[in-house]
This record gives structure tokens, sequence and C-alpha cells, in this order.
């Protein structure tokens, strides 16, 4: 729930456009190992505004982990 919040509570995106996600716990619907109920996510930042294909194109060709095949199958979004 914090985590929810805090995407939807936000505060303002900084001078670099990026709206700050403080640590927190997620507790997804499915994926999780028997009797576990949450995991905890370390802080991060996110685009305060939509990304482009093309922004998208090249963010990974500068970061090839996150390549289709390359990414765990839990973090990406089925087709």
């Amino acid at each position: 729930m914090v985590l929810l919040c805090a995407l939807f509570c936000a505060a303002a995106p900084s001078d670099n456009g990026r709206v700050a996600i403080p640590a927190g716990r997620f507790a997804p619907l499915f994926g999780l190992d028997t009797g576990q109920k949450d995991f905890p996510i370390a802080a991060f930042s996110l685009d305060a505004h939509l990304v482009s294909d093309a922004e998208f194109a090249a963010f990974v060709r500068a970061h090839p982990e996150w390549r289709k095949g390359r990414v765990r199958r839990v973090l990406a979004a089925l087709e």
C-alpha cells in the first residue's frame, strides 16, 4: 500500500523531471513464495511524463539487460 500511495500521492517532479518514490513493501496478488505476504522495494524514481517509443528504444539500446527475453518473467508484461 505504501508503494501504491507513493505512486498516486507523490510530490511534484524534481528539476530533472522525475518523481522520487520512497522505499516500502509490495504485496502482489500472485508470484509470492508459500507463506510470503510481501517483499521490500528499494526507493526509486519515475519519469513524471510519458516516454515515447523512440525514448524507450534508446533506453533499451543503452541497457541491454532490459531487452525482451532478458528480463525476469515476473517483471515483464505478458503479451
